[in-house]
């Protein structure tokens, strides 16, 4: 499937960790531990408008493929760097609205989340509370740390203008699996939320600090 060309992250294609369609090679092995991987694969067809395997993301990144462990943020950046993206930097200590007030505005994020404090999927699967409004956590039982791609705001409003609330607009590549075929164009919820996932990452993991990878460049066509 050939890429768009725009300005616009909505307008590519999401991409999650099992079952991904770019490469010959779809490994269940490294699936399991690919979510910063999908997320730097999404970057590079938005600023690039080329994809690359999770395959071969994963060998330019020199993480281990085991099973067990995600790539690091360096690794992240490694992998950007060698294909052209050298604008991305790492920030440590933000909160959600550095995120979506500023850094969302130039391109796609990397948020690094506690998945316990993701907002569910609308089906009740998961559970009836903290719902997403659109997509949401299907993986009930992860609660560990989490990749996950901030790629705009909506703005919600009563039917005279008057505000409401801004949602973040987030992808989240922890779907398509056999048992969890569901393939969410994105994920829609208050930008609290955001931050509430991002304090779990704290309490929940072994990470002691919040971050993200953000770009400091726009796309220019």
């Amino acid at each position: 499937m050939a890429l768009p060309h725009s300005l616009s992250p909505l307008a590519y294609p999401a991409r999650y960790q099992f079952n991904n369609p770019v490469g010959a090679i779809d490994s269940e092995f490294l699936a399991r531990t690919a979510c910063s991987d999908v997320c730097v694969q999404m970057i590079l067809e938005y600023y690039t408008e080329k994809s690359q395997s999770l395959v071969a993301i994963r060998k330019a990144s020199g993480g281990p493929n085991d099973g067990v462990h995600g790539l690091t943020p360096a690794q992240q950046l490694r992998v950007l760097s060698a294909s052209g993206v050298h604008h991305y930097k790492y920030a440590v200590g933000i909160d959600y609205n550095f995120i979506l007030n500023k850094a969302v505005n130039v391109g796609p994020v990397i948020v690094y989340v506690g998945y316990r404090g993701y907002p569910l999927n609308g089906n009740n699967r998961c559970g009836t509370s903290y719902r997403a409004v659109v997509g949401g956590k299907t993986d009930c039982t992860f609660n560990g740390a989490h990749a996950v791609l901030a790629i705009g705001m909506k703005r919600i409003a009563k039917p005279d203008g008057t505000l409401i609330r801004w949602d973040a607009i987030m992808r989240d590549p922890d779907h398509n699996s056999s048992a969890r075929p569901e393939k969410p164009p994105y994920d829609q919820f208050p930008q609290q939320s955001l931050g509430e996932a991002m304090k779990h990452l704290v309490t929940d993991t072994d990470w002691n600090h919040t971050g993200c990878l953000y770009p400091t460049l726009k796309k220019v066509l």
